[in-house]
């Protein structure tokens, strides 16, 4: 997929412009495939799908997506919500997602959809829910029981903290985790209803202990399967026509799970977890120029040596369900396969964690025998030795560059527009930088100086002048974030790293998508042949 010349947007659905406060699988995004189809782009570029509260990257499972993303107006096109519902839920602040907000008032959208699913008797649809839920049984049990159980514990235990009822429960939950948690995580665990802070016959998948919340909470746990089932009709309708009009779709997928997730809880022997639950080593990156204490991601390290014996069969089953849902995937943190930054669980920082051996070729070997060669993207930035470097070229995995990290002053920078090589996906920036226009405005005269060597930026046309650089690359494939497509400053930013206000939020009004725009990526396009 990645071996001719191509073009493509980096946009997450979330950003698209409604009335609904986040974006979704409704008209903006069959507009937004227009907009691509225009500007003779081939592929749209999204972040992970899954099930998540606010952080694509945190999600409640590998497997699930999320219904936050389902469109109110395709729920009114089927009738499952009226057009007096659909009215009620407009949202007055478009101008970016508030989380806080969007949640319950989703929620309580997608309640009526299902209530109005389970009166209205339509044959036909409950006859796909029915099969959509016998094929995904593998996983959807898991995740709707899971996802019941988080929001019935939420539910009854903040009940009791907004009536300033000291929890009994609480504080022996605090007790028993002292060892592993200090009294504000576990207070945080405890309300946000983390699944180690559950029954322990429930964290322990008692039998007698699941059918019993299985039969209690049977409407809620047929609500979440409701709403996967809903988010694939709408998903594949977009996908269809994507496709249809020359897009192909590019996931993502993390490499790490979160530890709140049904993934962990239901696999524990996956992980590297103590006989409580509790990990005994974390995920993370050394500290480096940007960071003296390194990152520490707290996410739980697979066992991979049991991942071997079982030959890999939930890593299969999880790039299989991606592959069904897009055309091509961007794997996170790629040199994480080959070695991967672990430290002690508890640590403040991850400065005293340390390299350790990933699965590295014996994982991809498999995976290719079960499924085939995949079109897949390595996000190699970071610390890139020469091992994982031939990890990625072994198997023929095209990896990343990122334009804004070009000019350090060395000729040797893998990023200079010159050094770049065909086997590779040019970005100006990702999700995680700046736009091109706040990078430049935020550099120094030395570093305008150094690129000023390599090319010439017209500080009125910041953003083109780097997205024509990347485009005349010898790089097949090319992809640019929407915030530089519409030249947008720095505070259109999507996430800063180590940061946790304000992320994720950023969205677009639907009079920025101009057709000048189009028609400028579409003569960049035929100008470097990426048609």
């Amino acid at each position: 997929m990645f071996t001719e010349r191509k073009a493509g947007i980096l946009l997450h659905p979330t950003s698209l412009p409604n009335h609904y406060g986040i974006g979704d699988l409704g008209t903006s995004a069959y507009k937004f495939v227009d907009f691509l189809t225009q500007a003779k782009q081939s592929f749209w570029q999204l972040l992970p799908l899954t099930a998540t509260t606010c952080s694509p990257y945190k999600g409640f499972s590998a497997f699930a997506n999320n219904y936050m993303l389902i469109s109110p107006e395709k729920l009114y096109e089927i009738g499952l919500i009226t057009n007096k519902n659909l009215n009620h839920f407009i949202v007055s602040d478009n101008s970016h997602v508030n989380f806080n907000n969007i949640f319950s008032h989703k929620i309580n959208l997608l309640t009526r959809a299902f209530k109005t699913f389970r009166k209205k008797h339509d044959l036909q649809l409950q006859t796909n829910f029915e099969n959509f839920c016998h094929e995904k049984a593998d996983w959807l049990e898991d995740y709707a029981l899971f996802m019941s159980l988080k929001y019935f514990f939420i539910k009854n235990r903040n009940h009791s903290k907004r009536k300033h009822e000291t929890s009994e429960e609480l504080q022996k939950f605090i007790e028993l985790t002292s060892s592993h948690l200090n009294s504000k995580t576990a207070t945080e665990y405890y309300y946000n209803a983390v699944w180690s802070s559950w029954d322990r016959k429930l964290i322990e998948h008692d039998s007698d202990t699941i059918k019993y919340y299985k039969d209690l909470l049977h409407d809620e746990i047929e609500f979440h399967k409701f709403c996967e089932f809903i988010f694939h009709i709408q998903w594949y309708e977009l996908k269809s026509y994507a496709n249809i009009n020359g897009i192909k779709l590019i996931g993502d997928i993390p490499i790490f799970v979160s530890y709140d997730s049904v993934d962990v809880w239901m696999n524990q022997h996956l992980f590297y977890l103590d006989n409580d639950g509790y990990p005994t080593v974390v995920s993370g990156a050394p500290p480096d120029y940007f960071s003296e204490d390194g990152q520490l991601w707290g996410d739980p390290i697979y066992n991979w040596e049991y991942h071997k014996q079982t030959n890999f069969a939930w890593w299969t089953s999880r790039i299989k369900n991606t592959l069904i849902l897009v055309d091509a995937m961007r794997i996170d943190h790629f040199r994480g396969f080959e070695a991967y930054w672990e430290t002690k669980y508890g640590e403040k920082t991850a400065k005293s964690g340390h390299w350790v051996k990933g699965p590295d070729k014996e994982f991809f070997h498999h995976i290719e025998q079960e499924l085939g060669h995949l079109p897949l993207i390595a996000e190699d930035l970071g610390i890139i030795t020469k091992d994982v470097e031939f990890l990625r070229d072994f198997f023929d995995i095209p990896g990343i560059c990122v334009l804004q990290f070009a000019f350090d002053g060395s000729e040797d920078n893998p990023y200079i527009p010159e050094n770049i090589e065909r086997n590779k996906v040019v970005y100006t920036g990702t999700h995680d930088n700046n736009t091109t226009v706040g990078w430049y405005n935020e550099l120094d005269d030395n570093t305008k100086d150094i690129i000023e060597k390599y090319i010439h930026i017209d500080e009125s046309n910041v953003a083109y002048s780097l997205i024509e650089i990347a485009y005349s690359t010898l790089a097949n494939t090319v992809i640019i974030p929407l915030q530089d497509v519409l030249e947008l400053d720095a505070s259109h930013r999507m996430n800063t790293p180590s940061t946790i206000v304000g992320n994720w939020e950023w969205r677009f009004r639907a009079d920025m998508l101009k057709d000048e725009y189009a028609d400028r990526l579409g003569a960049l396009v035929l100008k470097y042949k990426r048609s």
